[in-house]
Order: structure tokens, then C-alpha cells, then sequence
């Protein structure tokens, strides 16, 4: 399964010049925790909330004067449309991110989350019990004996 079939074409983006206040609203008004950063119509950055707590606010800075550019995560890690959720879920993991820009041709085109990848493996779960199920079903038919 690619990650073009589980992920979120809904993006919420905000520019680097931006408060991080702003960017702490925005995030509460649309219950998310991320917002991709865009410059000039280019991917820059990723900001969540976990950023504006430990980077802005749990080191005293104001978030009414800080930029999103200083404390995004740039360059973002990044995954091909066409990446397995398997490779992607293992690039999550390794990079100890939780959300994933998805990138098609050089443009953005979507976002996967933890959650994204966690509901597409209980489904591929559940689709890998039917398969087997039915194989051993069919493995408990009648043979011929002719």
C-alpha cells in the first residue's frame, strides 16, 4: 500500500514569517497539530505544537514576537507519494517524527500521521486475516478422489 492512499490531502500551511502565536491559533481553531510551512510557494519547514511548546515556549521565548521560521523543523523529512506506508512508517520511527509532508513530482500533495499509519496497518491487518482465513477455508474443502 503507498502512502498516497492513506494520507490527508487536507493541509493546513502557514508562511515562515509568521508568529507562532498565530500558528498556536490556527492549530486550536482546526484541532490539529501541525501546520506545513510554505515561503515563495516552497516547502520549508513542518511546525507542531510540540515545537512551539519545547522550542518557543519552554525556553522562555514570547510567541507574539517569535517567527515560525525559528522554530520549525527544516529541512522537512519527506516521502515520495508512491513511498510503501511500511518504508514510510520505518522513516517515522528512525526520525522520530510524527507526521510526514508528502511530496508527488516535487509538489506538496499530502500529509500522513502516526494515526494515519496506525489505522492503514490494522486495516492491512484485517484485510491479511481475511486472506488467510479464507485460504485455510478453502485449504478444508472437499478433495476429489478421482
Amino acid at each position: 500500500m503507498e502512502i498516497r492512499e492513506i494520507m490527508s490531502m487536507h493541509l493546513h500551511t502557514i508562511e515562515p514569517g509568521a508568529r507562532v502565536s498565530a500558528a498556536a491559533q490556527m492549530m486550536a481553531q482546526n484541532d490539529i497539530g501541525c501546520l506545513i510551512v510554505i515561503g515563495d510557494g516552497v516547502l520549508e519547514g513542518v511546525v507542531t505544537d510540540r515545537d512551539i511548546v519545547t522550542r518557543c515556549v519552554g525556553k522562555n521565548h514570547v510567541p507574539q514576537r517569535c517567527k515560525i521560521s525559528d522554530h520549525m523543523t527544516s529541512p522537512p523529512i519527506t516521502v515520495e507519494a508512491s513511498t510503501d506506508i511500511i518504508e514510510a512508517a520505518h522513516i517515522m520511527t528512525e526520525e522520530k517524527i510524527t507526521r510526514l509532508p508528502v511530496i508527488d513530482e516535487g509538489s506538496l500533495v499530502g500529509l500522513a500521521s502516526l494515526s494515519d499509519m496506525a489505522l492503514a496497518m490494522d486495516m492491512l491487518k484485517t484485510r491479511m486475516d481475511d486472506t488467510v482465513h479464507d485460504l485455510l477455508l478453502g485449504m478444508g474443502g472437499r478433495r476429489s478422489t478421482e
